[in-house]
């Protein structure tokens, strides 16, 4: 899996760029602010039809102009691919072969790309949250199941935080509807977490086997996935959220998910 060219318009700084890249390693060099990084976040767009720097689209397209378009060809599975990506005061529309995909999960696994900034040293210093926002963000890409399910996860998660906000303003207590969300939302976790555990055990044995070699044989490096589920079965996670209706019902919110 690899691009072989991109072409951008009116996107960032770049009013038309068209760049046929090397097969093997490419390095840009420039003055600070002259595009480096915006063609790396167009390179990033063009793989996951988001950015890694901003969610408001006008930031992306030149100044006075309608829109802005991100065009690449990959070769994938030793198959030529046409990926696009335009953005607009509309919203973002994505091509693969100039048909356009409306399911962002039928989109994204095309051109499967690793982005290393500074901020990234937060996955280690920062909040477990960003490792985990991290790993979501690998399995959606080689996993279409896995992205549907965490997408339709986030989805009864916002829906059960507005009906437990519903009970609380009612002074209401808990019911058979917030007992069928916390079941469909029970189901997923227990495929979400098992692919997750699955995921940093791949992971684990990978980056354990690099590490010893960088660090002479001196050093190893263990890499464990860790839930306060104590059991990660349909009924220990639907048994944690029953035990904490009346918690969620005073906060308005979900307190134990993933």
């Amino acid at each position: 899996m690899k691009i072989n060219s991109i072409e951008l318009k009116n996107f960032r700084n770049y009013t038309y760029c068209s760049i046929e890249f090397d097969p093997f390693i490419n390095i840009f060099i420039g003055k600070n602010a002259q595009g480096k990084t915006n063609l790396l976040e167009a390179i990033y767009i063009l793989s996951m039809s988001k950015s890694f720097k901003t969610k408001v689209i006008d930031e992306m397209i030149c100044f006075e102009k309608d829109f802005a378009k991100i065009h690449g060809q990959v070769e994938n599975n030793q198959k030529i691919l046409d990926l696009e990506m335009i953005l607009s005061q509309f919203g973002k529309k994505a091509f693969i072969n100039h048909n356009e995909i409306k399911k962002t999960s039928d989109y994204v696994g095309y051109l499967n790309v690793v982005l290393f900034v500074p901020e990234d040293l937060m996955l280690i210093k920062g909040s477990p949250k960003l490792r985990r926002k991290l790993i979501d963000m690998e399995l959606s890409k080689i996993s279409p199941i896995y992205m549907y399910d965490f997408n339709k996860y986030q989805r009864l998660l916002k829906e059960r935080n507005q009906y437990l906000k519903l009970l609380n303003e009612k002074h209401l207590k808990a019911d058979d509807y917030l007992e069928v969300l916390s079941e469909q939302m029970a189901q997923l976790q227990v495929q979400i977490l098992k692919k997750r555990i699955e995921f940093v055990q791949t992971l684990n044995d990978i980056a354990a086997k690099m590490y010893d070699y960088i660090a002479l044989h001196q050093e190893s490096l263990f890499i464990q996935y860790k839930t306060h589920y104590k059991d990660m079965t349909y009924q220990g996670i639907l048994e944690d959220y029953q035990k904490n209706y009346q918690k969620d019902i005073a906060l308005k919110q979900t307190t134990h998910g993933i």
